[in-house]
């Protein structure tokens, strides 16, 4: 009698270990998550008709004199792989010249590739549009004007370069894919820009930053701007940090894609670490599709 009380106690031993060992390691799993990646999404959907959202991945490779890109975008290779995401690369000409091993790497992994002129200057045209450039990035206007193209015909030439840096590394020679250094086109008027692009042989454009505080969504939606289709980006890499949730939300409500845009020469190793994170929260809250900016653009119409 006495054995089976002493084994009984045994048993209630191990039971309240084995909680506690549970619900520590709940607690581990809460605070590490919090502290390397984004907060959990208060407002996801209950619905399970609702929950599909659209994701587009795009990276801006541009920074020849910083080697942390080349460092960072293996590792963010490794990530998308993970997902089974498939992103978009915006890579400038002297990028692809440096390192064309990278964009083999890339344009192997089966990742989109757009252009982003080919030394990273400004399609801005007129000084008034350099003024408002300048007072986005508190920048002077002297300093915007400078780094400006200054004519259409330069931005022109500077895509066809651009486009013939990526074929030599890639072989791909008809690319018709573009993002704006510092997504200039969000600020000011846009005077001759898009036909620059369209003379450029651009289909397809990703450089207006949405403002969801100042239009409707719907205004927001991929659309067709002067003859070339307009995938509007919507966050940045303060996406690591902080989700804006209830903003993700109306914007699936509205079937408005999720573009974000992320730099990884700014990237470290926690900053991978944590854009992994994001994918896993995205991917818990919601039957996420991974689409490339192409994949947008070919369902406009």
């Amino acid at each position: 009698m006495k054995l089976l009380k002493a084994s009984g106690k045994k048993r209630v031993i191990a039971l309240v270990f084995s909680a506690a060992l549970v619900l520590a390691a709940l607690l581990a799993a809460s605070w590490s998550f919090s502290s390397s990646g984004p907060s959990p999404n208060p407002y996801s959907p209950q619905n399970p008709q609702v929950r599909e959202l659209h994701v587009a991945l795009t990276f801006d490779i541009e920074d020849v004199d910083d080697d942390n890109e080349t460092r960072a975008v293996p590792l963010v290779l490794g990530v998308l792989e993970r997902h089974r995401a498939k992103g978009t690369f915006f890579i400038t000409g002297k990028a692809a010249e440096k390192y064309p091993d990278m964009v083999r790497s890339i344009q192997a992994s089966g990742h989109e590739i757009g252009l982003h002129t080919y030394e990273h200057m400004f399609p801005i045209f007129d000084r008034g549009k350099a003024e408002a450039v300048a007072d986005a990035y508190n920048r002077s206007p002297e300093y915007v004007w400078t780094m400006s193209f200054k004519t259409p015909e330069a931005f022109i030439q500077s895509i066809e370069s651009n486009r013939e840096a990526i074929r030599r590394a890639t072989g791909s020679a008809n690319i018709s894919l573009f993002r704006s250094p510092c997504l200039v086109p969000s600020w000011g008027e846009n005077k001759g820009y898009f036909d620059a692009l369209r003379a450029a042989g651009i289909r397809t454009d990703s450089s207006i930053k949405e403002d969801f505080s100042l239009d409707p969504l719907s205004s927001w939606l991929p659309s067709e701007m002067e003859g070339v289709t307009e995938v509007m980006a919507t966050r940045s890499d303060d996406m690591l940090k902080t989700v804006p949730w209830n903003i993700i939300r109306e914007m699936r409500q509205a079937g408005v894609p999720l573009v974000i845009f992320f730099h990884p020469k700014k990237f470290s190793r926690e900053d991978v670490g944590r854009l992994d994170a994001l994918l896993l929260e995205i991917e818990r809250n919601y039957d996420a599709s991974y689409l490339t900016i192409g994949d947008i653009s070919d369902s406009v119409g």
